[in-house]
């Protein structure tokens, strides 16, 4: 993830998702590198899938998830 690289983001796919330690190592470098990493899990990904099959955008719901991590920082 190199910024001069413009490869600030990324997308981690993992069977269960993250765990409270991950997920503030996840806060951490958001807030210290300005980083973003979304960790996605299984159900994640259905519920893209269903957002989809229901005439809404996978997008949104990554929307969502990226909007509930940013509200969570502040915390």
């Amino acid at each position: 993830m190199y910024a001069k690289a413009l490869r600030c983001v990324a997308i981690i796919v993992s069977c269960n998702g993250s765990d409270e330690n991950a997920k503030k190592a996840i806060k951490g470098t958001l807030r210290e590198n300005g980083k973003l990493i979304l960790n996605l899990s299984n159900r994640d990904l259905s519920n893209m899938l269903e957002y989809e099959l229901n005439g809404n955008l996978a997008s949104e719901y990554l929307y969502n998830v990226l909007d509930e991590m940013l509200i969570e920082l502040e915390k």
